[in-house]
């Protein structure tokens, strides 16, 4: 539940490095925060996911100064501590890592809080994309649907509903089509699994969203999206918790790419050349398949689909744009796979943390 990390060094930057380190860190650790160290081990700060979110929408961006967004004052514990419960301190103070001084400030360790099966129950729905067929990733989905090819013994979707299950997503409807009798059987009403499970059926491929359409009874509470290949450990109650603050109507969990260059660039004045750029990163972010939508979302989407015959997400954000509804972008670095290849799902059989 607690657990003391001496392995410190592997969270901590320096002060001249950007946010983009700092992401390419929490993405590496999955330990959520960064220890920004001096000197002698000194601890001048720290960074989590929530700053680095924070300071994206101040306008900051990921190849801005980590000095922007650092936190010099944050709760820690000195070596030396009594009398105290660390499980009530970090409970009543809502922190899951907590940093371990000595009385000059020299970072000695860390206490992290494991916060699965610790979160409230969510009232709000999550809704799972499983009735693709899998081209990419024939011929292992000739007899069997993707979402149910295993990883650890265990079905891709049950690896989704068991971390949905743990951080409080309870009620779970999966749109299925492709051999959708094989997730039915396996999952039938969820009470296995500790979960409620409803089924819509597409009889006709309808896009990666048209299929939340066929939602009967419109929730009053705002919708969880995912697609039916993600493997991740996405903290869904921060997410919500981000989605509601902001006021959004839509909101995309995306991840930072990065892509090199395979030649380098020459930097030119008219024919006079001014320097030059060997082969540049490029960043991006990229769409992780994780969405929450407002309810209002399902009759925009009952209104579009009788227009078009399949609509994916991306169309969607666009629909919701164009209505000058707000959407907007969730940064998240908790471990993510899409699995959209063989090589993809050869990968994440050997990952740790599932």
């Amino acid at each position: 539940m607690i657990t003391l990390k001496k392995n410190w060094k592997n969270c901590a930057l320096t002060i001249n490095s950007s946010i983009n380190d700092a992401i390419a860190n929490l993405q590496k650790t999955g330990y959520k925060i960064i220890f920004v160290v001096g000197s002698n081990n000194q601890l001048l700060g720290i960074v989590t996911d929530g700053d680095i979110r924070r300071g994206l929408l101040k306008g900051y961006n990921i190849n801005s100064s980590i000095k922007n967004i650092i936190r010099s004052k944050f709760l820690h514990l000195t070596k030396n501590f009594e009398n105290i419960n660390i499980l009530e301190f970090m409970l009543d103070n809502e922190i899951f890592q907590l940093p371990l001084l000595d009385n000059k400030k020299k970072i000695l360790g860390f206490y992290i809080f494991n916060q699965k099966n610790y979160n409230k129950k969510i009232q709000n729905k999550l809704f799972i994309l499983a009735g693709g067929r899998g081209s990419r990733l024939k011929p292992l989905t000739n007899k069997t649907p993707k979402p149910m090819l295993k990883i650890n013994g265990k079905p891709i979707l049950e690896h989704i509903i068991l971390n949905a299950k743990n951080f409080g997503l309870n009620e779970i409807i999966i749109s299925v089509n492709y051999l959708s009798n094989q997730i039915k059987k396996y999952f039938n009403d969820g009470s296995k699994f500790g979960v409620s499970i409803k089924y819509l059926e597409e009889k006709q491929p309808m896009g990666t969203v048209g299929s939340i359409s066929l939602i009967n009874q419109i929730p009053k509470e705002s919708i969880f999206v995912i697609n039916g290949d993600i493997i991740t450990d996405i903290d869904f109650q921060q997410m919500l918790n981000y989605h509601e603050a902001n006021n959004s109507f839509a909101t995309m969990a995306v991840r930072v790419f990065e892509s090199k260059e395979i030649f380098g660039f020459v930097k030119t004045n008219g024919t006079k050349i001014m320097g030059f750029e060997e082969k540049p990163i490029k960043r991006t972010y990229i769409n992780s398949g994780i969405y929450i939508l407002h309810p209002k979302s399902i009759n925009l989407l009952k209104h579009i689909v009788k227009h078009e015959e399949k609509l994916d997400m991306p169309d969607l954000f666009n629909h919701i744009r164009l209505k000058k509804y707000k959407s907007i972008i969730y940064p998240f670095f908790n471990t993510w796979t899409d699995i959209g290849n063989k090589d993809d799902y050869e990968n994440i059989k050997k990952t740790k943390f599932i």
